[in-house]
């Protein structure tokens, strides 16, 4: 049970990294860098977190026997 919730919270950051790269895109696409660098960054930053998540959720939840 705690691997579907570890694999299911990784999957909602990577939603929410998702709509923030494409606000960052539609912010350069309106030409305002400041709005596309930042929600890049915010878009890079949760990536990394889903995939942190992800990760570690197989690794702390796997049968070692």
């Amino acid at each position: 049970m705690s691997r579907i919730l570890g694999i299911g919270a990784g999957v909602v950051i990577a939603v929410y990294a998702f709509l923030a790269f494409r606000y960052a895109a539609g912010g350069l696409a309106q030409e305002q860098t400041d709005v596309g660098l930042w929600f890049g960054i915010i878009g890079s930053f949760l990536a990394i977190a889903a995939a942190v998540t992800v990760v570690g959720t197989l690794l702390h939840t796997s049968s070692r026997t």
